[in-house]
């Protein structure tokens, strides 16, 4: 059911681009959105076992952990976010990072880096390689809410 629902928010993500992309030209207009911030989740399995991604929105900041299945950190990284409105299409930006842990700790990537979102309650779907210029393959993560917002 879930790959129904992410397929329909591709196809829904695919038609919006070109009227992202037009927005974009005409200007961006800059939107807070609460229903980002708090604790957000998601496992993904890999060959060497599954890998557990916690990321936290707060006060324009976002956190992101990596642990393996034993509970240790993989990595983590801080960046700066904002979120966009591109008429009814809703980009999350990234800029700023810097690794706090694991084998790149220290490094900074000042690249900003964008993606299509939307929250629905306890979800976040999150949809890169959709915005212009992006050269990332097209694919949806949907992260599970840990906690609720603080709005």
């Amino acid at each position: 059911m879930k790959i129904v629902g992410c397929l329909a928010l591709l196809v829904c993500t695919l038609s919006s681009v070109v009227f992202a992309t037009t927005a974009h030209s005409q200007g961006i207009v800059k939107a807070d959105d609460p229903l980002v911030l708090g604790k957000w989740t998601v496992t993904k399995k890999t060959e060497s076992g599954s890998i557990t991604l916690i990321k936290e929105h707060a006060d324009g900041t976002t956190t992101l952990t990596a642990y393996d299945s034993a509970k240790r950190v993989l990595y983590a990284k801080t960046s700066l976010y904002h979120t966009e409105k591109h008429g009814g299409v809703k980009v999350f930006v990234l800029s700023n990072s810097q690794f706090t842990a694991g084998p790149n700790a220290g490094k900074r990537d000042r690249r900003t880096k964008q993606y299509v979102y939307r929250v629905d309650a306890d979800q976040f779907f999150e949809v890169r390689g959709m915005v212009e210029n992006t050269k990332e393959p097209p694919a949806i993560i949907v992260w599970e809410r840990v906690d609720a917002p603080a709005i």
